[in-house]
């Protein structure tokens, strides 16, 4: 049992790692397009948010089926069933912690005259340090009180 919960947390990991390297190349060429356009640091900063939703959480499913293809789940009831438990939490964090602390690193640093690509890049990879640590905390939750796992 132990290894099945060692393989599952490694799983859920590397699916939100893929999903991050995803995040921090969708908040970087978004934000830079967007300068293109503007050099408003607001607006670049909010373009920043969006290229981070869209690149994380497209590279996070098309993980999270590879994993389920490999260990022969049914993927679309295992991904529903997971992404019941996972997405609500993963919204709370990402609206309350991940998503403003993006916001306003990026802006902060294009304000200090960082490169736009490097400070979408540079904010991606904070903001997702706290949003790990906590969908962690949230995970081990769900595994030792409710006996429930979303890897």
């Amino acid at each position: 049992m132990s290894g099945i919960k060692d393989k599952n947390f490694s799983d859920f990991n590397k699916e939100i790692i893929f999903g991050e390297g995803g995040a921090i190349v969708g908040a970087a060429l978004i934000s830079s397009i967007a300068s293109h356009f503007t050099l408003n640091r607001t607006i670049i900063a909010q373009f920043a948010v969006i290229g981070s939703f869209v690149g994380g959480s497209s590279i996070f499913l098309l993980e999270k089926i590879k994993n389920k293809i490999r260990r022969k789940e049914p993927i679309f009831k295992s991904i529903i069933r997971d992404l019941e438990y996972f997405t609500p939490a993963a919204a709370v964090i990402g609206l309350t912690v991940g998503y403003p602390t993006l916001y306003y690193i990026t802006k902060f640093l294009v304000k200090m005259k960082w490169h736009i690509f490097l400070s979408g890049a540079v904010a991606e990879i904070c903001a997702f340090s706290l949003f790990l640590i906590l969908i962690n905390l949230y995970r081990l939750i769900l595994v030792r009180k409710f006996k429930r796992d979303i890897a």
